[in-house]
């Protein structure tokens, strides 16, 4: 059942039953409309998600700084100002929206293919503790997250087949035992893939980094320390971030003594190198930092990170020679300022787009042109909130005709997903039946 919602007070119900009444408002009252569900033997709870749209169109704003259960499921809608409104989430081409978040209580996974949706699924017996980390996989997806309890990671998969899309049934990560016993706590999971076979990079309660390879539908016997065994290991205050590049596997992460150190691997699951410091101690602040591989030629890698005062600053790593130097620190264009963690896309032309929150609770972009002069854009809203956003947004490579998508959890809402063409950000698009989630992560695949 798919609820669509103008900015006029108009509104329209499709889906198996066709009760529509009318709300307050003299739109229409989609609550009656009946969605078909069933819970299978793991608990897990599989249903047709409804969703609805929400045609507010972005403000300037000073910068501070399961397989379908109906037959006749319709395409989702958009009012992205440089599509036509029946264009949907996917205007041209092809490609996939993924989802997966949750609550304390809850676990909710869904995904749009070509701008239909195709599956949702509701764990009802987790609880998300965490932004989760999801990315493409072996033609579906990978998702690692903490549970609520914040002791186990978890990890689900979703797949398509000729039987029709299906979401794995949940199984822990192994994790490390450490000198006082098995490790909880556990940060929020960083992951990349390729083909059939992803990296997770993790903080432990230990304050140290670990990794474990997912390969043939399982995890390895236990999570491995990143850098090494002993004095060599990897560790620090917060989570590490993770990319696969031309150059292998790269990770990120500060260091105890505020400063950031990378390392990398020629290939998941292989070997890492010596650790390198490249921001200098004291220059970083609390705020992790995230990182993308690029599709440029001329950088491999790029990451973001914030000084102590919240401003952000980047380096990249050439993609030629491997291995090579990071780049020296520099600004994060004009006025771009994060107090909480941030995430980053890599967009088609060989760039990349930042989304984060700013000091004044309003989401904004900054986008990163390979070569440009300046790098940065400055921040641009990308849409006005009118609700405070509830955990770090997310964004991903575009498909169907966009650059890029990004997810923002708003409070008391749910998860709205707002997609990028050129400089211009659409109209958000509400995914309802999330109002309940704290945390969401988006990914695509073509």
């Amino acid at each position: 059942m798919l609820c669509l919602v103008a900015s006029a007070p108009v509104a329209a119900c499709y889906g198996p039953s066709s009760a529509q009444t009318s709300a307050p408002d003299g739109g229409a009252d989609c609550s009656d409309v009946a969605t078909d569900s069933s819970v299978s033997a793991d608990g897990t709870v599989d249903a047709a998600a409804d969703v609805q749209h929400d045609a507010t169109v972005p403000e300037a704003s000073p910068s501070a700084d399961a397989r379908v259960d109906s037959s006749d499921a319709s395409p989702l809608h958009d009012a992205h100002a440089e599509t036509s409104a029946d264009a949907g989430l996917c205007p041209s081409g092809s490609g996939t929206i993924a989802l997966f978040g949750g609550a304390s209580t809850t676990a909710l996974g869904w995904v749009s293919k070509d701008g239909v949706m195709t599956s949702t699924k509701t764990f009802a017996a987790l609880g998300v503790g965490a932004g989760p980390a999801v990315a493409p996989f072996g033609g579906g997806f990978l998702v690692v997250f903490p549970t609520f309890t914040g002791d186990v990671l978890e990890s689900v998969q979703y797949s398509e087949s000729d039987a029709g899309p299906a979401w794995s049934t949940p199984a822990a990560v192994p994790t490390a035992t450490g000198p006082e016993g098995a490790l909880t706590d556990l940060g929020v999971p960083s992951l990349a893939a390729v083909g059939s076979t992803g990296e997770l990079v993790f903080h432990g309660s230990d304050g140290k980094l670990y990794d474990d390879v997912y390969v043939d539908g399982g995890w390895g016997p236990a999570s491995e320390p990143v850098g090494g065994a002993g004095a060599a290991q990897a560790l620090g205050p917060s989570a590490p971030s993770v990319a696969l590049g031309n150059g292998g596997l790269y990770v990120a992460w500060d260091g105890q003594d505020e400063g950031l150190y990378a390392l990398s691997s020629p290939s998941l699951g292989g070997p890492w190198t010596a650790t390198t410091q490249i921001v200098a101690p004291g220059d970083v602040g609390t705020v992790p930092p995230t990182m993308v591989a690029m599709t440029s030629h001329a950088f491999d890698a790029l990451v973001v990170y914030e000084d102590p005062d919240s401003n952000m600053h980047y380096l990249v790593h050439p993609a030629a020679p491997v291995p090579a130097e990071w780049s020296t620190p520099e600004a994060v264009g004009r006025y771009a300022f994060a107090t909480q963690p941030v995430s980053m896309a890599p967009l088609p032309g060989g760039g990349a787009v930042l989304v984060y929150i700013g000091e004044d609770g309003h989401p904004y972009a900054s986008v990163f042109t390979a070569g440009g002069d300046p790098a940065w854009s400055d921040p641009a809203p990308v849409y006005t909130n009118h609700h405070g956003i509830a955990s770090t947004p997310t964004v991903a490579t575009g498909v169907c005709g966009f650059d890029a998508v990004a997810a923002f959890v708003e409070d008391t809402v749910g998860v709205l997903l707002v997609t990028l063409k050129g400089q211009t950000w659409g109209a958000p698009t509400i995914v309802s039946g999330t109002s309940a989630l704290a945390y969401a992560t988006v990914a695509t695949a073509p």
